[in-house]
């Protein structure tokens, strides 16, 4: 992916963040299965490449309990944005 390409990327995501859960929701089952072919154990790290709006998170925090770690990373400024407010959420519960 060239630089041009990454640009209309982010941009496409810029635009499509704040509504990415509800209109990708269709797949979540799908997100469900591919957390749960992992067999993640307790205590291990997850790497989350392009984790877009934190939508995995839990699941991947519950399989790899409090000492496991999650480290996650998304071209998208404003997915991210949609993932710490899902964390802060998750914090505050």
């Amino acid at each position: 992916m060239d630089g041009a390409d990454l640009d209309e990327a982010v941009a496409h995501y810029r635009d499509l963040a704040p509504r990415y859960d509800r209109r990708t929701r269709r797949i979540n089952a799908v997100r469900e299965r591919a957390i749960a072919a992992l067999r993640l154990r307790p205590g291990q790290t997850v790497l989350d490449a392009g984790c877009g709006t934190g939508w995995c998170f839990g699941a991947l925090s519950a399989a790899i309990g409090a000492q496991g770690r999650v480290i996650a990373f998304d071209p998208s400024q404003d997915m991210l944005a949609v993932a710490g407010h899902r964390l802060v959420a998750a914090a505050s519960t």
